[in-house]
């Protein structure tokens, strides 16, 4: 049977009687007078556990008990008044255990005197018997909290209101912690019953289509730590066209243990409230299938951004390290690793973008798919045109979510397809010209590069690139070191960088690089 503990912190005997408990849907209430006293725990449970329970503790029934939904909820503790005094948003990811989020163990509040804290507050019991109903718990400490609320996104809810959700809950915020370009904040609120979300009231409407910045400083959280300063673009939502929004990477074919994701790129001057848009397929009979949201709560896709859906946002930051980058938690549709459809929608079931996708779009020198992206060529050519997907770089892990494609096609370079850092460099580790950095820029995607390095005698002194498949812009480096990472010896080196495509078009260059040591 589930059960929940309080625990009363403050200095003062409180008379539970009136108090409830609710998950959003069901509210139980404690109806008999229970004294809490100072530091001291009580458990609630079920009418029908409360017997149970006794043996741990003190037991008071609420009635009725909120079903704990297991992938996660809201749990808000009032008081008779209905005041907000503790509320707590979980999910499996709190218990910080994947066999115990799978039920079992109790979630427990490390350091009671920090209930404003968060993630951090929380994790699964190590108690042998899996919880510590009715004494101390297992997990307890002493937690150091000396950061301040990071503000993590902001957005107009209309033209002249907007929100700001922050890491942990504040108290009260004021106007003059908030400025958004010329306007005056001339009222905000901040919401319960979690207190990390503030809503402003501008002076003036802000126009659809424009942006505005928005400015926020010392914002103090429960313990009196104060945020950083961050800002925010923002603008009014307006209601995506087709092919505003557009399908721009996607990996159905993930490594062992990855995830599936899908790239969507605003390519208009709109802001687009990803919650308003959703993911969809086509079942075997042709017919678009149950489309699903993008997110629950609402997300600004500024004009010109990314932003990668996918269902496990832990293993796609650890896996693409690169930033910046959006990734954004979305359950998404079936996506077969051979060929398969994804279908962009806005809110009445307008098709936005459509791609139908095979894995034999990737490169015909990719000879496993596994883990290999499909990103988008070119925004402003139809998403249907085999010619207009290409694999992501290998130098890019073979994927760019969130941010902008390895492949993207750019005007073809008015200098130099290839240059180098310097001419000379010195692995001296002081600083300075310690490594060589290769840039290339080509006309196209799907080049593949040779780049090595010989000496004056013509012979092979070092591969830096060996058939890697490159994107339109990139770069290579090289430490000064042969083949078998010994450090050559000072003067000069020549060059040889070869790129070819599958078409037969070839670039050949040749360079002199000098390397000085004074060791």
């Amino acid at each position: 049977s589930e059960f929940i503990e309080l625990r009363n912190a403050g200095t003062e005997a409180v008379n539970l009687r009136g108090w409830s408990l609710s998950n959003g849907s069901t509210t139980g209430r404690i109806a008999r007078d229970h004294w809490l006293k100072s530091d001291s725990l009580v458990i609630l449970s079920s009418s029908g556990a409360q017997a149970s329970y006794s043996v741990f503790g003190t037991t008071v029934p609420l009635t009725p008990f909120p079903t704990l939904n297991n992938e996660g909820d809201t749990l808000v503790l009032r008081s008779p008044t209905g005041t907000v005094i503790h509320a707590l948003t979980w999910d499996r990811s709190s218990f910080g255990n994947a066999l115990k989020s799978q039920g079992g163990w109790s979630l427990e509040m490390k350091d009671a005197l920090k209930p404003c804290k968060t993630e951090s507050n929380w994790t699964a019991s190590v108690s042998e018997s899996g919880g510590t109903p009715g004494k101390a718990n297992s997990t307890a400490a002493i937690l150091k909290d000396s950061t301040g609320p990071i503000a993590t996104l902001a957005y107009m809810k209309d033209s002249i209101t907007a929100a700001v959700l922050f890491s942990e809950p504040l108290t009260d915020p004021s106007t003059s912690q908030f400025r958004v370009d010329g306007r005056e904040v001339i009222r905000l609120e901040s919401m319960p019953p979690l207190y990390q979300i503030v809503l402003l009231r501008l002076s003036e409407p802000l126009p659809a289509e424009r942006m505005a910045t928005l400015t926020i400083s010392g914002v103090k959280d429960c313990t009196g730590n104060a945020s950083p300063q961050a800002e925010f673009r923002i603008g009014t939502f307006s209601s995506p066209n087709a092919r505003d929004l557009v399908i721009n990477e996607i990996l159905f074919d993930p490594p062992s243990g990855g995830h599936d994701y899908v790239e969507i790129h605003n390519r208009s001057s709109k802001t687009v409230d990803l919650g308003s848009v959703y993911l969809s397929n086509r079942n075997t009979n042709g017919a678009i299938s149950v489309p699903m949201r993008c997110t629950a709560a609402p997300r600004p896709l500024l004009p010109g951004e990314f932003a990668a859906l996918t269902g496990d946002v832990s293993w796609l930051v650890n896996y693409y390290p690169a930033f910046p980058k959006t990734i954004i938690p979305s359950d998404l549709p079936t996506l077969p690793d051979d060929k398969g459809t994804i279908i962009l929608l806005d809110q009445t079931g307008n098709i936005l973008d459509e791609l139908r996708y095979d894995a034999k779009w990737h490169h015909p020198l990719v000879s496993d798919p596994r883990g290999v992206a499909l990103e988008r060529i070119r925004a402003d050519l139809p998403t249907q045109n085999r010619q207009n997907w290409q694999s992501a770089s290998s130098l890019e892990r073979y994927g760019t979510p969130g941010k902008a494609n390895s492949q993207a096609a750019r005007e073809p370079p008015d200098t130099d397809r290839i240059t180098l850092s310097s001419p000379l460099i010195s692995p001296d580790l002081d600083g300075r010209d310690d490594q060589l950095v290769i840039h290339y820029t080509m006309d196209q995607p799907g080049y593949i590069a040779n780049i090595a390095v010989y000496d004056l005698y013509g012979a092979l002194r070092k591969n830096i690139a060996r058939n890697e498949l490159c994107g339109t812009r990139g770069q290579f480096i090289w430490d000064g070191t042969d083949d078998r990472n010994q450090f050559l010896r000072s003067g000069n080196y020549v060059l040889i960088a070869e790129f070819f495509s599958v078409a037969g078009e070839k670039h050949h260059f040749k360079r002199v690089v000098g390397i000085w040591k004074s060791w």
